[in-house]
């Protein structure tokens, strides 16, 4: 069995942490290193619960209902 660790982080911007080679994330960057990362990725919407939702559950806005942070449709 293989130990996860899911980390996520919602509206951090790579120039604010990467600035002509330096990092400012070490922690993060070690983590990163011992395993692997997703440099492709695709999000089913532009706003935090849904794509969150779509996230941990695997189905898409339509299908949980959870379209914005406050309405479930």
């Amino acid at each position: 069995m293989q130990d996860v660790l899911l980390m996520v982080i919602d509206c951090l911007r790579a120039d604010h942490v990467y600035e002509k080679g330096r990092s400012y994330i070490p922690t993060i960057d070690g983590l990163r290193e011992m395993g692997f990362s997703f440099l492709n990725t695709i999000a089913t919407t532009t706003t935090t619960t849904p794509s969150f939702s779509n996230l941990l559950t695997g189905l898409y806005p339509f299908e949980t209902g959870i379209r914005s942070h406050s309405v479930r449709n």
